[in-house]
């Protein structure tokens, strides 16, 4: 059996220390006139890349929240118009159910009230 020299184990790479900002490394790949539109924008606004992408990303997804929560707004109305128009409906058939109980109660005193006669 032939033996293999072991291969060198690769070093770790050095963690970096934190930013004091908080702010930590997120590795994402993105096409390449994605980059070169992200890069001269942040030259326009004499930004740094990584400034540009937080902002466009944040208000992104506050926009999306919004979104989100105008829908749900939008659908608890909704549902609340739709059980007001149940009890609307419920109540008209419990007022022609009444009122029909009633015509039959006088039909029925006033057929009870002949029979007598």
């Amino acid at each position: 059996m032939i033996q293999r020299e072991a291969l060198p184990r690769r070093r770790s790479k050095m963690r970096r220390p934190p930013r004091e900002d908080g702010r930590v490394q997120f590795l994402t790949y993105l096409r390449p006139d994605l980059v070169r539109k992200l890069k001269h924008r942040a030259l326009d606004q004499n930004t740094w890349t990584f400034r540009l992408v937080e902002d466009l990303l944040t208000e992104a997804l506050a926009m999306i929240e919004e979104d989100e929560m105008s829908i749900t707004f939008e659908h608890m109305e909704r549902a609340r118009l739709a059980w007001e128009a149940r009890q609307r409906a419920r109540d008209a058939l419990q007022s022609v159910a009444s009122e029909s109980s009633h015509l039959n109660q006088s039909s029925e005193k006033r057929s009870d009230g002949a029979a007598q006669d």
